[in-house]
């Protein structure tokens, strides 16, 4: 007869260990739904405005389990940065700076492109990251180091030749500043064409002296024929380039302005109205500096064109106020339409301005110009913030060479001619 021998029952010490397991499962399955709840409250509201109460929803758990595992809002952005956020935005910049450095990558060519053209939802905010971490210490303790040390690993060290330095943060700048650019305007097109442009004018580049000065340009006073008008919006840039659009209340920009918020409602329905109006003002009066260097450098056949000058006016001091403003206003502008609407349009009239600057530059080239100027600018503003070494890095020999590769300089011989 066969005897079966019944199987010994479960001990305690099995039973706990399977639960322990169970439970580490369901921690661990909240916590990734946490931080896709708090991405997705990210893209929707910006980092500045992450609310327990939606991630929460957005997760179907408790406050509670929120508050058992983050402090506050600040390590909620701290955990998805590292978790979700830098490892794309960084791989991105990689695949950027590889092809500015002839450096073999991973990703094709053409993804790269695609990538700089249609940026995905995770790019863009990773740009509002890197600039968020700029006033956010919380932030700015883990962003900052990582963003550092990613640049020196690509490339960007005291050692190399100031061109490569060049190189690499334009590159860097690139990536970064598609992405926030593409918050305005959805996609850049024409980028995958710039991009072998902007490589083959990289591999072309041979150092030339630099002995332009450029004196730091103070940022022009408005001057829109209301001095209380033009007091407000120099208020309001300053307050939002010091602590973002969402942490900046009309009780502040009153204040700063020494005005009463009475005063201000009498003239603005409401914060976003005066934003935008500070946004138009001040975006226009300033575009004009650079335009300027670029009219005189093109009178004077000056081989770059006048560009390396926009890479260091967006480092000078005395202009950082402004610059912080127009980039928390991009980053607004994602979560305000209105906001959006406005820069469009102010990008739109870069254009016309460029163009009417310049009739002999066809309009094609014109519009790739300005935005090709816009990318780069926003993400120089951005990096160079991450390396003391974007002062001293070569960007004329790099920018001589993007003006002759596309035809520039031609240009400004045959205008020379024609007067």
């Amino acid at each position: 007869m066969l005897r079966v021998t019944p199987p010994s029952p479960p001990s305690a010490a099995s039973g706990r260990k399977r639960g322990r397991q169970r439970a580490t499962r369901q921690t661990t399955a909240t916590t990734a739904r946490l931080r896709s709840s708090i991405v997705k409250t990210a893209l929707a509201r910006g980092l500045d405005d992450l609310s327990a109460a939606d991630i929460a929803a957005g997760a179907k758990v408790t406050t509670g389990a929120i508050y058992s595992r983050y402090e506050n809002a600040d390590e909620m952005a701290v955990d998805i940065s590292r978790e979700r956020v830098c490892e794309p935005l960084f791989s991105h910049i990689a695949d950027v700076v590889g092809l500015m450095t002839d450096t073999p990558t991973e990703t094709p060519p053409p993804q790269i492109g695609q990538a700089l053209e249609k940026p995905t939802a995770l790019l863009r905010l990773g740009a509002e990251f890197l600039v968020v971490a700029q006033r956010n210490d919380a932030l700015g303790e883990v962003v900052v180091q990582e963003m550092t040390r990613h640049l020196l690993q690509l490339g960007l060290a005291p050692q190399a030749d100031a061109l490569v330095q060049a190189k690499v943060l334009i590159g860097a700048s690139v990536a970064v500043g598609t992405a926030l650019r593409s918050i305005v305007t959805t996609t850049n097109p024409d980028w995958s064409r710039m991009m072998r442009t902007l490589v083959t004018a990289a591999r072309r580049a041979e150092r030339i002296d630099d002995d332009y000065e450029r004196p730091a340009p103070l940022p022009r006073p408005l001057n829109t024929g209301d001095p209380i008008r033009d007091q407000l919006l120099e208020a309001t840039a300053a307050v939002i380039g010091r602590s973002g659009f969402q942490r900046s209340t009309i009780s502040r920009i009153a204040r700063r302005s020494d005005l009463a918020v009475g005063a201000l409602y009498s003239r603005y329905e409401n914060k976003d109205a005066l934003v935008n109006d500070a946004v138009e003002e001040i975006s226009l009066v300033d575009y004009g500096v650079n335009n300027l260097a670029k009219t005189r450098a093109f009178s004077t056949h000056r081989g770059d064109f006048g560009f390396a000058d926009s890479f260091h006016y967006g480092m000078y001091p005395e202009r950082r106020s402004r610059v912080n403003f127009r980039l928390e206003t991009i980053i607004a502008a994602r979560h305000h339409a209105s906001t959006r609407r406005t820069l469009q349009r102010v990008f739109r009239h870069q254009a016309t301005v460029f163009s009417n600057s310049f009739p002999l530059i066809p309009r094609n080239l014109a519009a790739l110009t300005v935005s090709t100027e816009q990318a780069l600018g926003f993400g120089h503003c951005i990096v160079s913030r991450y390396s003391e070494l974007a002062k001293v890095a070569d960007y004329f020999s790099i920018m001589s060479s993007l003006v002759a590769v596309t035809g520039l300089d031609k240009l400004a011989e045959a205008a020379t001619t024609a007067r």
